[in-house]
């Protein structure tokens, strides 16, 4: 039987063949997780309501479509390895989460995961940081080239039966208006 445990929202975004082929190889996720970047850490099933639901909706109305660029990577001390976005878009992607945070559903869950917040997709993972070949580190630099991407959604995202699977649950489209004269 399928069941809920958690949810989390993120941002689908497509990378290269090369990105994926490094994710494939790298990223134990990968075949678990669609690349994206998180807005929202996983939380308990338990708190998403009609009103949490109806609070993304209303984020999702104060944005407008755009693109946002990733360039570059940073190596966590964990091991991690994140393509990084640039400074603008870091300031637009900490916003929507910031906002997502604000409903009161999450403000336990937000005190719970205190993390310094840089917005990333994840592309490997290894045991800890010193431990990243240094082959894995010399094709990074043109592997994580600057690249523009449509940011038009983030979704909501369910992760099922004790964290084996993940299920795409419903997109919430930016629609802000852009006036131009």
């Amino acid at each position: 039987m399928t069941k809920i445990t958690m949810y989390y929202v993120a941002i689908p975004v497509t990378l290269t063949d090369a990105q994926e082929g490094f994710r494939d190889l790298y990223d134990p996720k990968y075949g678990v997780n669609e690349a994206h970047a998180t807005l929202v850490a996983p939380f308990s099933a338990k708190l998403m309501t009609p009103e949490l639901d109806e609070h993304f909706s209303m984020v999702s109305s104060e944005f407008h479509k755009q693109e946002i660029t990733a360039q570059g990577f940073y190596i966590s001390d964990s091991g991690y390895i994140f393509y990084t976005f640039d400074e603008n878009s870091n300031t637009l992607l900490t916003a929507i989460k910031k906002r997502l945070h604000e409903h009161s559903a999450l403000d336990e869950h937000q005190h719970q995961h205190q993390w310094s917040f840089l917005p990333h997709i994840t592309l490997g993972k290894f045991e800890e940081e010193r431990r990243v070949p240094e082959l894995v580190r010399s094709v990074l630099p043109e592997l994580c080239h600057s690249r523009v991407m449509n940011f038009d959604r983030f979704r909501l995202y369910a992760i099922l039966n004790e964290a084996s699977q993940r299920a795409h649950v419903k997109d919430y489209l930016l629609q802000k208006k852009v006036y131009t004269q």
